[in-house]
């Protein structure tokens, strides 16, 4: 392995390592790789936003729902239904 590609995976799994443990905020920033690590640190910065994206409106949910009068029956929300709740939104 080449100096330069232990040095991209290990700013990779650091990014990894912060989100799995709930900084939706990190990124893998100043991308320069090509080829299949370039293109690996671009799709955890895509899957990244897209985790986040659900987090922020699961958390706007329960407002939501106050605001526009719908109350769910259970204080376990099944997560299909909640899906198809937001996109109805």
């Amino acid at each position: 392995m080449f100096p330069s590609s232990k040095k991209s995976i290990r700013r990779t799994l650091e990014v990894v390592q912060a989100v799995s443990h709930g900084d939706f905020e990190k990124r893998i920033l100043n991308i320069t790789e090509t080829g299949d690590m370039g293109e690996l640190m671009h799709a955890i910065n895509d899957m990244i936003d897209r985790c986040d994206a659900i987090y922020v409106n699961h958390k706007l949910v329960p407002t939501t729902l106050a605001k526009t009068n719908i109350f769910v029956a259970s204080s376990k929300p099944v997560w299909r239904d909640l899906f198809y709740m937001l996109q109805k939104l």
